[in-house]
């Protein structure tokens, strides 16, 4: 065997020695997971149905404008300003929601949480749906779109 070999074999084992031994050392925790069906609950939010009757609001008004000016250009900036205002706004709710989910995660030790629509089977009590719906609702219970020119 020229030397070569040998040391390439013996960087070889000693590689896959050390993986091994960083597999081993670092065995992950046994998951507890919970199930959160994240569209619902913003769907169900008070915040998600405050932002839906100001939108409906600013479209129709931007509608009545719309028909008064006949700016093709002028109306898909308007619309592209409501698009930004809702993402804005629905951006508010997500960014609470995940804060909730997590402090639930947190009390209740799971370590792995699945949106709802990527499991197939699981039991009623992994799913933190409606607790989560709850406490958005206490701690967000509107949000005010903002439209901005831009």
């Amino acid at each position: 065997m020229s030397l070569k070999r040998f040391l390439t074999s013996l960087s070889v084992a000693v590689c896959l020695g050390v993986m091994a031994f960083q597999a081993h050392a670092q065995t992950p925790p046994s998951p507890i997971i919970a199930i959160v069906d994240v569209p619902g609950v913003i769907r169900k939010s008070e915040a998600a149905k405050t932002i839906g009757a100001q939108m409906e609001t600013f479209r129709t008004r931007y509608d009545e404008e719309s028909r008064v000016q006949s700016g093709q250009r002028d109306v898909q900036g308007r619309l592209r300003t409501l698009d930004r205002a809702y993402q804005g706004a629905l951006r508010k709710v997500e960014l609470k929601l995940a804060e909730i989910i997590e402090g639930l995660a947190t009390e209740r030790g799971v370590n792995l949480v699945l949106v709802a629509s990527a499991a197939v089977i699981y039991t009623p009590s992994m799913d933190l749906s409606e607790e989560s719906l709850a406490r958005l609702n206490a701690a967000l219970p509107s949000v005010t779109v903002e439209l901005t020119n831009q």
